[in-house]
């Protein structure tokens, strides 16, 4: 495959981003597509079904620690005065916890787990993002853009694949996010109590290798 017919790939895969909403904004009425590779890394199917079913339990600690108010006043408190972001945190954290009367609410896990996979020590988890979680839908992006050139651009997808005919891992992290919050919205509409948790992995980027 020439260099002509790389750049007609790469510029159809950017566009392709910029249609479907895989962008970032820059400045007023201006965006560019967001960061994205031309093929996924690979991972196996074991080890990626090793890390969603390990996904579930650790949104279940997340949630535990969140409902620790003692601790987090403790693990907080102390950045508060050089770090204008976490002493906001605190204060919402006080106003809906420190109040006599504790505010009505339905708490809703929306949690990117982000692992590293060492070749040698395996999977790491590297950090825990509730806030960035609505960069989820991104992944879903990712996974259609690689099916997109896996089949318009077949030549230019096997140059960057690290391997020949691999499976693509289906992401739905849109529709996820979105059932997540339409069920929370309905017990908040209910009047119900129940705690409606959504706990993901980091969109991926990865296909299946056998």
């Amino acid at each position: 495959m020439n260099n002509t017919q790389i750049n007609y790939a790469v510029q159809d895969a950017i566009e392709w981003s910029l249609m479907h909403g895989m962008a970032v904004k820059t400045a007023k009425d201006s965006a560019r597509h967001c960061a994205f590779s031309f093929a996924p890394t690979l991972i196996g199917r074991e080890r990626f079904e090793l890390l969603k079913s390990i996904v579930p339990l650790m949104g279940k600690l997340i949630h535990g620690v969140s409902e620790d108010h003692g601790f987090l006043m403790d693990a907080i408190e102390p950045l508060c005065s050089g770090d204008v972001f976490f002493a906001s945190l605190l204060e919402l954290h006080q106003n809906i916890h420190g109040s006599t009367k504790p505010a009505r609410r339905l708490p809703m896990l929306l949690m990117r787990t982000d692992f590293m996979d060492d070749a040698e020590s395996g999977p790491k988890l590297i950090e825990f993002n509730g806030i960035a979680a609505g960069m989820g839908p991104f992944g879903q992006r990712a996974h259609e853009l690689h099916h997109y050139l896996q089949y318009q651009w077949p030549a230019a997808f096997q140059s960057w694949s690290e391997a020949d005919d691999l499976e693509l891992i289906p992401n739905h992290g849109i529709e996820h996010l979105a059932r997540g919050a339409t069920a929370s919205e309905g017990g908040v509409h209910s009047g119900q109590g129940a705690v409606d948790s959504l706990a993901c992995t980091r969109p991926p980027w990865q296909r299946l290798c056998f």
